[in-house]
């Protein structure tokens, strides 16, 4: 049966509202989509303003951590010890009781500096900085101003206030305390011995600061303080050495005895020897450059304040001669097989060659020096042809070069050989003296032992020129005298000279040539070089032709045949030092 009509119509209108409602819904929909972007960067540009306007508001990060605060609060301190002072002057209390006062006030200072959290470790530095201002101007105007303070007093408190400043830093590990304390500290020990007069309680005290930073040392802290307060404390043993020695003490300095100068002038090498040695045994560690020019220089200081100090100077050799001997055999028996600790090594090796040419000079005369020094020259180039470690090898061929050099210096060979080429009046050979002789023997076999040692070049090519020197004099020496006697023999003496000259550049540019050694070929060509400016400087100035012409002969066969001499070789010749090295 067919539904009525108002049923449909209802139905109609009711699909329609629907709709209608739909599509509101999706307008508004699409309304919100349209304004999202919009809203989106009206919240991106509020946001900016916002940044910028806390910007504009924001302190610096010196001011938002409280720094003007702290540096009111060590003003603060700093006016309460004016305060003192001021009471100090003006009688009120002894000055006695002011300053025993302004020392506890600085101490509570460096108390509350050590007690610091960790997060405010800048307040810590402050308050050392603060106690530091208070302690040590304090000091000074009790010592020097006022009278109040002995020395030994001033020095002992200076060592107290550095101790309790290195335990605070040590327990709470802030190194930074120490830049504001200790080195303050040990800037006014300097300070105060050259105004007081009092070298000996300071240099104490400047000793004392050295010790504790080294032993820090030992443990990997503090490194970067060493090298300034190495320095300070250098200065003051140095500063006491030189007056110790003037032969009247100046006016404004206290007389020191000679016996208390030489012991702290020990003392310093003894410091530092200690902690070089301790972090290098100890700590297994290479020897810095600092550490080893600190010690070798405070060595210096010791030995050359003593020989200025001492009258009698057997005693110092000895004890540097035991000390050459303990260095060596650190160097040589401890360290020489170990890989990284090259350093160390050469260190010590180098401190046991200076010790024994220092203590050999002051126990023995020159001549007597020089039979020693050539001897263990000897020894230690034929022992670096047997050693085994080519570090050891290198390291004894070096200290045999040095101490042949040496010997030759004090021997007299360098004098020697001068003479022979510039006088007119040459020795005979029969009366040289037998350590003359002595030294060219011991320069060939030096050189003889260089072909089974590996050695770099520079101690060979001393080695040879030492050798090549000292033949050259003693060949000038026969020839000479015996070849023209003639009284008018100036020109053939000086002929005979240029012939010796051009037969040692030959003999070496051979030598070079057959047995492929670089240093003898050097040496010929110097020798060369040198035969040329005798030419200029003599031969061409003497009154015969002959004489010239046969100078002249032998100086053109130098330059024709030595460069093919040192090609003569062939070329599959070569030493087994070469091939080593």
């Amino acid at each position: 049966m067919p539904r009525p009509l108002t049923n449909s119509v209802s139905a109609v209108e009711r699909l329609a509202a629907e709709v209608r409602d739909l599509e509101r819904r999706v307008q508004a929909l699409e309304e919100r989509a349209l304004e999202k972007p919009a809203l989106e960067s009206r919240t991106r540009e509020t946001d900016s303003r916002a940044v910028e306007a806390a910007a504009v508001l924001q302190l610096p990060g010196w001011l938002s951590t409280g720094l003007v605060p702290l540096l009111g609060t060590a003003i603060l301190g700093i006016g309460g010890a004016y305060l003192l002072r001021a009471i100090a002057e003006s009688g009120m209390v002894p000055r006695a009781v002011a300053v025993a006062v302004a020392v506890v006030y600085a101490g509570l200072w460096l108390f509350r500096s050590g007690h610091q959290r960790p997060e405010r470790e800048q307040a810590g530095v402050v308050y050392a900085a603060t106690a530091g201002f208070i302690f040590l101007p304090m000091l000074w105007e009790a010592t020097v101003r006022f009278k109040v303070l002995e020395p030994r007093l001033t020095a002992a408190l200076l060592i107290s206030f550095a101790v309790a400043a290195a335990a605070l830093a040590w327990t709470r590990n802030r190194s930074a305390l120490l830049w504001v304390t200790i080195l303050p500290a040990a800037i006014a020990a300097l300070v105060l011995v050259v105004t007081t007069g009092e070298l000996t309680p300071f240099t104490i005290a400047l000793l004392a600061i050295a010790a504790m930073v080294e032993t820090a040392a030992v443990r990997d802290r503090w490194l970067g303080l060493r090298p300034v307060v190495a320095l300070l404390a250098d200065l003051g043993v140095w500063l006491m050495i030189y007056v110790g020695a003037l032969p009247q003490t100046p006016g404004i300095y206290r007389p020191v005895t000679r016996a208390a100068a030489v012991a702290l002038a020990f003392a310093l090498p003894g410091i530092y020897a200690a902690s070089m040695g301790c972090r290098t045994f100890l700590l297994r560690k290479n020897a810095t450059l600092f550490e080893t020019g600190q010690t070798a220089l405070a060595c210096i200081l010791a030995v050359g304040g003593t020989l200025r100090l001492m009258e009698h100077h057997a005693p110092l050799g000895a004890f540097c001669l035991l000390g050459a001997a303990a260095c060596y055999a650190v160097a040589f028996a401890r360290l020489a097989a170990e890989r990284s600790e090259a350093r160390n090594h050469y260190a010590f090796g180098g401190y046991g060659l200076a010790l024994l040419l220092t203590g050999s000079a002051l126990l023995l005369p020159g001549p007597e020096a020089g039979l020693l020094w050539s001897g263990f020259a000897v020894a230690g180039m034929f022992a670096a042809a047997r050693i085994s470690s080519p570090r050891s090898s290198r390291a004894l061929a070096a200290h045999a070069a040095i101490c042949l050099v040496a010997a030759a210096l004090v021997s007299g060979l360098f004098k020697y050989g001068w003479l022979a080429m510039t006088t007119t009046e040459l020795p005979e050979l029969a009366g040289l003296p037998p350590v003359l002789l002595w030294m060219q023997a011991a320069a060939v076999l030096c050189y003889a032992a260089c072909f089974a040692a590996r050695t770099s070049t520079w101690p060979r090519l001393v080695a040879a020129s030492l050798a090549a020197y000292a033949m050259l004099a003693f060949s000038v020496t026969m020839v000479g005298p015996h070849t023209w006697a003639a009284p008018a023999a100036m020109s053939r003496l000086a002929t005979a000279r240029t012939v010796v000259m051009c037969a040692m550049a030959l003999l070496a540019a051979s030598a070079g040539g057959r047995w492929r050694r670089r240093e003898l070929v050097w040496i010929s060509y110097a020798m060369i070089a040198l035969v040329t400016l005798k030419l200029i400087a003599e031969d061409f100035h003497q009154d015969s032709p002959t004489a010239l012409a046969i100078a002249l002969l032998s100086y053109g066969t130098v330059l024709v045949l030595a460069p093919r001499l040192t090609r003569s070789a062939p070329a599959g010749v070569h030493s087994t030092a070469e091939k080593r090295s």
